[in-house]
């Protein structure tokens, strides 16, 4: 591989495409207000994250960016988020300054007090893949 293609590979997980599928989901499903389980549409839109070489860490930061966000704000409580596309476009929107490492460390530090707070579906433990049916290959 040349210089580049490693560059634009670094960050996707050393499980290959289908560890950084599940690795994707299981963020994007450990999110608060998101689905218990993930959509055909969730699958393709990972595939896609994958291809176009988003590395997990952003993912990650994009997922918990738009979670604060979106319990932080004013005015009623918003709709459930049904898709992984909805943290795509967070993703497509950061800016250098929100992907400062000082920020990036700030933000994961008040998501996860958010998670110690969000419904008990986002505060099941781990399991293995073959093991959580939200992650199953079966869409």
């Amino acid at each position: 591989m040349t210089s580049p293609e490693l560059t634009a590979r670094a960050g996707l997980g050393s499980n290959g495409r289908r560890g950084y599928l599940h690795e994707a989901l299981r963020l994007y499903l450990q999110a608060p207000d998101t689905p218990e389980r993930a959509s055909r549409n969730d699958w393709t839109v990972a595939g896609d994250l994958y291809a176009h070489g988003v590395p997990l860490p952003t993912l990650a930061h994009a997922i918990r960016l738009a979670s604060l966000r979106r319990r932080l704000r004013h005015g009623p409580p918003l709709a459930p988020i049904t898709t992984l596309a909805y943290f795509r476009r967070v993703f497509d929107q950061l800016t250098p300054e929100e992907l400062d490492p000082g920020y990036v460390d700030y933000v994961h530090h008040r998501y996860r007090e958010l998670l110690a707070a969000a419904p008990a579906h986002h505060q099941t433990p781990a399991l293995s893949d073959r093991q959580n049916p939200a992650l199953s290959d079966r869409r």
